[in-house]
């Protein structure tokens, strides 16, 4: 779990997006979003830059109504899509995030 103070919207969130073969390579991908859920319901959907394709590393700068703002603890995945389709990452549960 990742944790993060409220309003630490300094330092973007960043992740490296990994399958079971390793590093998913994002070089074609045409958009990589970041959602986030509170209460089990979706709150936030929204594009990340992708900071290095080849080794899947992103990252989301946030905004004013993200969560960092509201103390709680939130569940993350990212959609990765391409002309193939789409693939969410983690493909079984979430990351969480928890803001103090």
């Amino acid at each position: 779990m990742k944790t993060y103070k409220k309003g630490d919207d300094g330092d973007p969130l960043k992740a490296q997006l990994l399958d079971e073969d390793g590093a998913i390579d994002l070089t074609d991908a045409s958009d990589v979003k970041v959602l986030f859920y509170g209460d089990g319901e979706q709150i936030i959907n929204r594009s990340v830059t992708i900071e290095n394709a080849t080794d899947g590393k992103v990252s989301y700068s946030w905004q004013t109504d993200d969560p960092i703002y509201t103390k709680g603890t939130y569940k993350v995945e990212f959609r990765i899509l391409t002309s193939a389709g789409q693939m969410t990452v983690p493909n079984e549960g979430f990351v969480s995030l928890a803001v103090e």
